[in-house]
Formats: C-alpha cells, sequence, structure tokens
C-alpha cells in the first residue's frame, strides 16, 4: 500500500502492545479488543497460518492508531499508492466496518484520506 521498502513488520494482536527486534527486523504488535478481529483471512507463510487482514481493514487499523494523523498533510505524509487506494479498497466495505470501531477521530482520519485522493484526481 505504500512505495517505499519496509522497515518493520506491523502487527494487530487481542494480547498486550509489544515491540522487539529479532535478527529478522523489528516487529511492532497493537492491542485490539477481539471484537475489532474482522476483514482478515487465513493465509499460509512458511507453512504456518497467518491472519492476513483485507486492505480495508488494514487502512483502519492504521488509521485508528496514528494519533500523529490530524490533517490531510499528516495523510499524504504517510505516502499511500493512490493507484492502490483508487482500485483496490473497497470503499463502501471500508465505509461498513467505521462503525464497528466507535471511533469519531477514526471517521475524520478516514475523511482526510478521501481528501486526500479526491486533491490527487481533480489535479
Amino acid at each position: 500500500m505504500i512505495p517505499e521498502g519496509v522497515y518493520s513488520v506491523e502487527a494487530i494482536s487481542s494480547r498486550k502492545t509489544i515491540s522487539y527486534q529479532t535478527h529478522a527486523g523489528f516487529f511492532n504488535y497493537r492491542r485490539l479488543p477481539p471484537r475489532l478481529f474482522f476483514g482478515y483471512q487465513i493465509v499460509r507463510y512458511n507453512g504456518l497460518p497467518v491472519l492476513m487482514a483485507a486492505p480495508e481493514k488494514a487502512i483502519l487499523d492504521y488509521l485508528y492508531f496514528g494519533t500523529g494523523i490530524q490533517s490531510i498533510q499528516d495523510v499524504e505524509a504517510i505516502r499511500f499508492n493512490r493507484f492502490f487506494l483508487q482500485n483496490d479498497v473497497d470503499w463502501v466495505l471500508l465505509e461498513k466496518y467505521i462503525p464497528a470501531f466507535g471511533s469519531k477521530i477514526l471517521k475524520i482520519r478516514v475523511g482526510y484520506l478521501k481528501k486526500m485522493l479526491d486533491h490527487a484526481l481533480a489535479g
């Protein structure tokens, strides 16, 4: 979803928030309540099952935890791949997921994301 290399693995967990460094990289686990565990599929990685969020849920989780996102400029600084957002994100599904979070700030941040896309399409 972003055009740069990734320097850490961001994951959601029902356990406590924790970060750690290994020889394989930096891992950051953020805690979400079990009621917010939806919007994923089970994929196999090295023969092991992994719960992989759909793009819509991954975006919402990221924005939910994005305490530094307070403007359209902050969303632009994330450097989302706009082509991906325009063509591969189901915006109806994303909107459907928002109420489950019960977060007014999440709605505002999604609004920033939409405005950023609108500006990109207009410009």
